[in-house]
This record gives C-alpha cells, structure tokens and sequence, in this order.
C-alpha cells in the first residue's frame, strides 16, 4: 500500500513529466511549423519550374531538413550536446520513414486528383506522430 506522501508524491513526478511532455510536444509541433513552411514554399518553387511530383516533394523535403534538425535536437528536446554521428544517422533513418509515407500519401492523393499540396498536407498528422516517437526514443532519447 502506498502512504498519502508517496502517492502526493507520485502525483506531483506524473504532473511534472505530463507537463514537459506536452510542452515538448508543443515544441515539435513549432518545428514541425516551421520545417513544413519551409517544404511546402520548396515543393511550390520546383513544381513552377516543371518538375515533377517526386522532385518537388523531395527538394521540398530536404530544405526543411536542416532546419529540422537543429530545431528539434535544440529548441524541441533542450539538448545542449555537439551534434554526433549517432544522433545525425538515426535522424537520418526516421527522416527516410517519414519522406517514403509522405512520398506515399502525396502519389496517393495525386491519383485521385487532390494535388501535391493537399497530399501533403494530408500527411503531416502521420507523419508528425511517426516523427515525434522515433525522435524521442531513439534519436535524441529525451
């Protein structure tokens, strides 16, 4: 059984930990923002150019790479390390999962007519969630 000091206790480490959660969470969304107006003004600039889905999509993606990143590694999980190989390859790894479902649900949308951009944008919730949990338990381990 537990005393009414531990469980206050407990009570107070869960509040604790639910709050940098969210705030966190909050954080990822910012960057996520962010990294996401800085790939859809990169998809719209290559597609006026010709190219086509899977080009702007990618040129897209990669510009909000960078910014994602660092974004995420300093301002979403406060880590105040030098950036290592490690934490740059597992990035790497999750960034690869999300541009295939991306890629994936852009052609999708594509063929049935509802554009890069809706495809897209249609993406971004799933794309945010595979996101957040591979880059909390395995690239940055917050």
């Amino acid at each position: 059984m537990i005393s009414g000091a531990a469980f206050f206790a407990k009570g107070i480490a869960t509040a604790k930990q639910f709050y940098c959660s969210w705030r966190e969470l909050i954080r990822f969304a910012i960057t996520g923002g962010v990294s996401t107006l800085l790939d859809l003004s990169g998809i719209l600039l290559v597609q006026t150019i010709g190219c086509g889905v899977s080009v702007s999509v990618s040129f897209g993606y990669l510009l909000g790479l960078i910014i994602n990143f660092f974004m995420h590694k300093y301002f979403t999980f406060n880590s105040r390390e030098t950036v290592r190989f490690r934490e740059v390859s597992l990035f790497l790894f999750v960034v690869l999962i999300n541009y295939l479902l991306t890629l994936t649900i852009v052609n999708i949308m594509v063929l049935m007519g509802g554009g890069i951009i809706v495809g897209k944008l249609l993406s971004l919730p799933f794309v945010m969630m595979v996101g957040y949990g591979l880059s909390r338990k395995l690239v940055f381990r917050a």
